[in-house]
């Protein structure tokens, strides 16, 4: 482990050490007992969640959970008015969110690892993106586990997974409406109800509703999203319940697909990041998600319990999406064979139609009992899921066409229009099938052990057709795995819990190599030590964990020409696949969550990873990418980030609440580790006012983002090896303020 490593370990444990040994002073008071599985966590206070079912599927308390986990609860997304993931997810450690576009799609990067995977409810949602950002107005929750989440959920990337808790029926009944304006035209108007259908309160309902309607600070760019989530729990008995929820996104969308910066010279020529080099007129993809869901469960005795859940998602998002192939300088020829003037710098762009789908099918079925063998505590959970996933991809490209960077006019020279000839279509079919057994053992001496193990196989296939073509049918892939997991967790005392944990992880490859064979499974295992705290009577909770992390078996385009001709700097649709060695993922991460003082909440994250290639088969020039000790992409060494807020209660000042925060990430590279991004941080604030009126309770509230309106980007990378001074980028939003009104009855 490097010098530097291991002097940030040994600083941030004594100054963890030395924060608990200040601020509590130890009592013998009992651990809490686990409780059968529920649907959301236990809120124990605003900012504090001290249960969750996400990494054991059990409903354990994170302090008897022998792994990182962290819960962003409701009251925090409404302090920061927090209606998108990527805002959310600035308050975990060790974590990445950056929508591809302005609308278009979330891309999560958790310890060094991409994707774009997102749970509801604990279930797996895997759409390939273009579907438009995610609607967070029905989330209880948002829980984050780090590191491989294999042995519960299936094939994923090793970094963790991100877990959206969504709101449940309740008995008491609740209704609330709240109306935001921002900037840029932002509107968003939020609508939550709750109760019980009948007398007896066995039939309880409850109704989400959005319409968020944006510009953007993009040229030409707006949104207009209507969200709607109506549920029903039926409680049969004391023991058996049924619950029925449908969730249904329709959002009109500019695909903004040009982002992009001139780099010339080692350097990043200005230019405004409000510009839009596409014709946003013609990139307006409708995408529509439809969300069904049937869960059932039934308590036979106290000990024993099964829960069954079914899903079915359907996301469609036709429409069309410009990219930006290159720029040119002065006395160089353009993509349109005309020679560039002086005082000028075209991009070359063009423009796709496509109709993409994605379903995903799903059943789990979980059987948790309670029991004791000698003087150990069981708490065994015996399940088993299915996923069927159904990716369609149609698409049609355009011609060519240029318009000015330095002085853009509409719609730009040799407008675009498509060319049917280049007609592709492609259909992915994956099925995968896993069964899985855990214990969670207490032992003597509050030791605490999670085991288990989990059998997976994944058979995928597919077929393509292109214009004037019969479908072409590829062989089926099967491939199968089994992922482990053990942790150890020692209750030092009920405030203080000490753990290691060591899981393995899968991902399906589903390619071939150039001899049409089947590329072997990616593998992954994580060895993890940490330690938690709960304050001030749980009031306040502290993680802080050390991870190493590695993934085998990673597929890149085959380098070797005689398996390749066309080469890997700009590889072909379809070229043969090879399998490098080894990247590594190393750090610490801490998280500081709760009440410091009474009225007074706090989130702290900071995380250090290193997260390189350490063994590769490649090597330059044949490859620019995974070369040995490149470092992942959109991976900062350092991110870091603190939210406080203040309740007054007394005073001039009673029914305020004041808050505010900052976060901080620092410089990343693109995958070729060519192009950098400079570090930045961002302040923002908030202050509310709750007051009654008439027989509600009224609350309005000012939220300030980027206050010093720091101009940055999240992420750059090339946007094709053959365009001429070009790199995508990921632009942030300048400041932006929203003001809302929220009635609760």
């Amino acid at each position: 482990m490097p010098l530097k490593m291991k002097s940030l370990i040994v600083a941030l444990g004594l100054a963890l050490a030395a924060t608990t040994h200040l601020l509590w002073a130890a009592d013998d008071n009992p651990v809490m007992e686990m409780s059968p599985i529920q649907v959301r966590g236990k809120v124990e206070s605003e900012y504090v969640v001290k249960q969750s079912a996400t990494a054991t599927k059990t409903d354990t308390p994170l302090m008897e959970t022998p792994v990182n986990i962290q819960v962003i609860p409701e009251q925090v997304l409404q302090d920061q008015r927090a209606t998108t993931l990527d805002r959310a997810l600035q308050n975990i450690s060790g974590i990445v969110s950056n929508p591809y576009s302005v609308f278009g799609e979330e891309n999560l990067t958790i310890r060094g690892f991409n994707t774009n995977t997102v749970f509801f409810d604990g279930f797996r949602i895997i759409e390939y993106g273009g579907f438009g950002v995610r609607n967070l107005s029905n989330a209880q929750s948002i829980e984050v586990m780090k590191g491989p989440a294999a042995i519960l959920y299936g094939a994923l990337e090793p970094g963790g997974m991100v877990n959206i808790v969504t709101k449940q029926p309740q008995a008491a009944p609740y209704f609330s409406v709240e109306q935001s304006i921002g900037s840029w035209n932002h509107y968003i108007t939020d609508v939550d109800a709750t109760g019980a259908v009948n007398a007896d309160k066995t039939l309880l309902y409850r109704l989400n509703a959005t319409y968020d309607t944006q510009n953007s600070w993009r040229e030409g760019d707006w949104s207009k999203k209507t969200f709607i989530a109506p549920s029903f729990k039926w409680l049969i008995s004391p023991q058996t319940q049924v619950s029925f929820k449908i969730e249904h996104t329709h959002n009109p969308y500019t695909n903004d697909n040009s982002q992009v910066l001139p780099y010339v010279n080692g350097q990043y020529l200005p230019y405004s990041h409000s510009q839009n080099l596409a014709e946003p007129a013609q990139n307006v993809i409708t995408a529509d998600r439809t969300t069904t869901s049937f869960n059932w469960s039934h308590q036979f005795n106290d000990d024993w319990m099964i829960k069954n859940q079914y899903l079915v998602n359907h996301v469609a998002g036709p429409g069309m999406t410009g990219n930006i192939l290159g720029f040119y300088l002065p006395g160089s020829t353009d993509c349109l064979g005309n020679t560039v003037p002086a005082n000028a710098m075209p991009a070359c762009r063009t423009i796709y139609s496509f109709d993409d789908s994605d379903d995903t099918k799903a059943t789990t079925l979980d059987l948790v009992g309670h029991f004791n063998t000698y003087n150990l505590k069981h708490t065994l959970l015996l399940g088993a899921d299915y996923y069927r996933v159904v990716n369609v991809v149609k698409d049609v490209s355009g011609n060519l066409s240029t318009i000015d960077a330095i002085n853009p006019v509409h719609p730009g020279s040799n407008p675009m229009v498509l060319d049917p000839t280049t007609y592709f279509e492609s259909h992915s079919f994956t099925n995968s099938a896993g069964a899985y057994v855990q214990d969670q053992i207490k032992l003597p001496n509050h030791i605490d052990v999670t085991a288990g193990l989990r059998y997976q196989q994944v058979i995928s296939t597919s077929w393509n057709s292109s214009y004037g073509t019969s479908p072409v049918w590829a062989t089926p892939i099967p491939d199968h795995a089994v992922t482990p997991r053990i942790g150890v967790l020692w209750e030092a005392k009920p405030w203080l819990s000490v753990y290691s944990h060591y899981a393995g992880g899968f991902a399906a490859n589903g390619g071939t190599d150039w001899l049409g064979q089947p590329l072997k499974s990616s593998d992954a295992k994580e060895k993890e030590i940490g330690v938690k705290t709960a304050l001030f009577d749980g009031r306040l909770k502290t993680s802080f964990a050390y991870f190493d992390l590695t993934k085998t078996n990673i597929p890149v385009c085959d380098p070797d020409p005689a398996h390749n001709p066309a080469g890997c700097i700009a590889p072909i649709p379809g070229a043969p696949q090879a399998l490098i060695g080894e990247v590594r993922s190393q750090g610490v991460e801490l998280d500081v969550q709760g009440e410091i003082q009474p009225n007074w909440n706090v989130i702290v994250a900071y995380s250090y990873t290193d997260a390189r290639v350490s063994k590769s088969t490649l090597a330059a020039p044949a490859s620019n990418t995974f070369l040995e000790g490149q470092r992942m992409a959109d991976t900062p060494y350092n991110m870091a980030s603190v939210w406080t807020t203040y309740d007054i209660k007394k005073g001039d000042l009673e029914g305020w609440t004041f808050g505010g925060g900052a976060t901080s990430r620092g410089a990343t590279i693109d995958a070729t580790n060519t192009f950098p991004t400079s570090g930045y941080a961002i302040w923002n604030a908030m202050a509310s006012y709750h007051t009654k009126w008439g027989k509600a309770k009224a609350t309005a509230q000012l939220n300030i983002d980027n206050i010093f309106n720091r101009e940055y980007i999240t992420a750059a990378s090339p946007q094709f090896s053959y365009a001429p001074n070009l790199v995508g980028a990921t632009f942030g939003a300048p400041r932006s303020v929203m003001a809302s009104l929220r009635l609760e009855y």
